[in-house]
């Protein structure tokens, strides 16, 4: 589940990005931790990381012919982590939810509770298998809010480490966007005196 990441970026200007961005690749200012993950009952917990950078903390449990998982996404590009939740049955998912990125999102154990419990019975499954299934939510979402809070702090440390790697790397100081526009649009300012509209000796057309 991939929290939103949106960029809208001048065409024109993709090659000084695309440089800016290989810059930051080679020498990333932070190390991702390891992953973890852990039984709590009958629940697996995971604090793993995303292939753009990101953090996810979950957990997830089995049941006969489902699964339910409930998941905060963390990615220094959002305003706040994403919460999210799905109840995944043999033929694919039939229930779920995502939120928009929110700094409040270590949401009340009994709040995911019912948010689970609604959509395990909008996938048809029983009040006494629903209750059997999120046996044991609480004690997992203890360690859930715990490594989520931890993956918030990882969060804001890459992001404000990326900001002082730009400011180090001198983004924003010896560069201005606009003039290199301007100079890839039009070859740079004409010279004083030019006639633009004057045609080259020789050349009519």
């Amino acid at each position: 589940m991939p929290p939103l990441r949106r960029f809208h970026v001048f065409a024109i200007a993709l090659p000084l990005v695309a440089l800016a961005a290989g810059a930051l690749a080679s020498a990333q200012p932070f190390a991702a931790p390891e992953d973890r993950r852990r039984a709590v009952g009958d629940w697996l917990v995971e604090h793993v990381g995303e292939e753009d950078g990101g953090r996810l903390v979950r957990m997830i449990r089995e049941g006969e012919d489902y699964s339910v998982d409930y998941r905060i996404a963390f990615w220094r590009g959002n305003a706040g982590p994403v919460r999210g939740g799905s109840v995944l049955r043999l033929n694919g998912m039939c229930g779920g939810f995502e939120s928009r990125p929110d700094p409040a999102a270590d949401v009340p154990a009994d709040e995911v509770r019912a948010e689970l419990a609604r959509h395990l019975a909008s996938c048809g499954v029983g009040d006494e298998a629903a209750a059997s299934t999120l046996e044991g939510l609480e004690r997992a979402y203890a360690l859930v809010s715990a490594w989520a809070g931890e993956a918030a702090a990882l969060t804001a440390g890459e992001a404000g480490a990326v900001v002082g790697y730009g400011a180090d790397m001198g983004v924003g100081e010896n560069m201005s966007l606009d003039a290199d526009i301007t100079d890839m649009n039009h070859g740079g300012e004409p010279e004083a005196g030019t006639d633009l509209n004057a045609t080259e000796a020789g050349n009519p057309n």
